[in-house]
């Protein structure tokens, strides 16, 4: 049986806030049957972008999609130089990067041949900013995540243009790093340098 038109519009309203991605769960939820959703991907209306994780043909395929399909197929949060593109972080590059970060909690397992994974100890539940489009770190995590992966010189231009978007990035850092492992990487170090200033405490 061919999903209804009422069926599709569902979906459709279900992938627009995700940039024309779906799980599987919310194409069962809007009434198709295992059946169709097979049929949907062989006729090419949905096309498989991981495990559960489809996108409507008939949306563009764009940089913010592969990124929402990477966070929905693991259930983590879009991070290091991915967060930091989304935020307009000076220190990038000039393009989005090809290759995604995907940060989960340590306990977690999951594996995506979409992103790079990596499993942190220290993350927390106030570490995902909210209303951010797709799921994310917040602007300070970001920042540390930024610190294992960029120069000292770019991690800079990243945290002052950050600056100018939060006003208390130097406090926001300060309270994540305060119960931060002894050993941390070198970034880190930069950071704490950074964030110290008039005010805060180190």
């Amino acid at each position: 049986m061919t999903p209804t038109e009422k069926q599709w519009k569902i979906i459709a309203s279900r992938s627009k806030p995700q940039h024309g991605v779906v799980t599987r769960e919310q194409v069962l939820d809007a009434g198709l049957s295992r059946h169709q959703v097979v049929k949907a991907l062989s006729t090419g209306q949905l096309r498989e972008l991981a495990r559960g994780v489809y996108g409507l043909a008939e949306v563009p395929e764009t940089w913010e999609q592969r990124v929402w399909a990477a966070c929905l197929a693991t259930g983590g949060l879009a991070s290091h130089r991915t967060a930091g593109w989304s935020y307009g972080l000076d220190g990038l590059g000039r393009a989005a990067p090809k290759e995604l970060d995907i940060i989960v909690t340590f306990t977690g397992s999951p594996t995506s041949g979409l992103a790079t994974m990596h499993r942190s100890r220290t993350l927390q539940p106030g570490h995902a900013a909210k209303g951010a489009g797709f799921p994310r770190t917040t602007l300070a995590r970001t920042m540390l995540d930024l610190g294992e992966v960029l120069e000292p010189k770019a991690l800079e231009r990243a945290f002052e243009s950050g600056l100018r978007q939060q006003a208390d990035l130097r406090g926001a850092i300060l309270r994540i790093v305060k119960d931060w492992p002894n050993r941390g990487h070198t970034g880190i170090t930069l950071l704490r340098a950074l964030a110290t200033g008039p005010g805060e405490a180190a």
